[in-house]
């Protein structure tokens, strides 16, 4: 599966409370910001990595911080990398070698990476799009391609991971989509291939939206320690 990565993620319903939390954990522990950034409808997401210590340290601190305003969050020792290429709109898939597309929706970017990491820990299949972006008012998306009995194991147990929570928003496995469906990715002769951006090291990207939301669900603890197979511990 390749490196092992060691994550923390999470969303406070509030652009001002996210820079607050996000200044408290990164002078708390020793970490490595990933992604810090709004995200629709006046979210803000923070994702960093380090050790398992440091992430739950960092968490602990932002959680403090952030109150109230935390939406939703997660630690997981184990991170599938395939994430993290996923989230930069890296991934080119074989337009001549398409398989079963997997779909879910959720409510809350974190949760979209709860899914996706259950996701890519089930069963073989190729994580292309993992969003969470102003388009979809602050839900998170992830599209998955590979053999059908693959497709349906891994959008299972996405499902699984967060559905108690009630994160999940719907989901679907298509069979034999139409290449219509896959976006022009890794189409050249079509659409345009996404920009390709680094998210290894410090990001930071330039904020939107500034306010706060109505919190769509409560949030729960997702435990580093207990993330050996990427399903979550149970929330506090």
């Amino acid at each position: 599966m390749g490196e092992v990565i060691s994550v923390g993620a999470i969303e406070f319903a509030s652009v001002v409370a996210g820079y607050q939390a996000l200044d408290a954990l990164m002078k708390s522990a020793t970490t490595t910001l990933h992604v810090a950034r709004s995200v629709s409808p006046g979210n803000f997401l923070v994702v960093f990595s380090g050790s398992v210590g440091d992430i739950n340290m960092a968490m602990e601190t932002a959680r403090q911080v952030g109150g109230s305003q935390v939406v939703d969050f997660l630690t997981v020792a184990n991170i599938h990398p395939a994430l993290f290429p996923a989230m930069a709109e890296e991934v080119v898939l074989d337009p001549e070698k398409l398989g079963a597309l997997g779909v879910v929706e959720t409510r809350t970017a974190v949760s979209a990476m709860v899914a996706a990491d259950a996701a890519c820990k089930a069963a073989s299949v190729t994580l292309f799009k993992l969003a969470f972006n102003t388009e979809l008012n602050g839900k998170g998306l992830l599209l998955m391609n590979g053999a059908l009995s693959d497709v349906q194991a891994a959008v299972a147990a996405g499902i699984d991971a967060i559905q108690d929570g009630g994160f999940l928003v719907d989901s679907a496995v298509i069979p034999r989509p139409g290449r219509e469906l896959f976006l022009g990715v890794g189409d050249k002769s079509g659409a345009k291939e996404p920009p390709k951006r680094e998210i290894s090291g410090d990001l930071s990207e330039e904020i939107g939206d500034v306010g706060k939301t109505d919190v769509a669900a409560k949030p729960r603890r997702r435990s580093a320690g207990a993330a050996k197979s990427g399903v979550a511990s149970k929330k506090s």
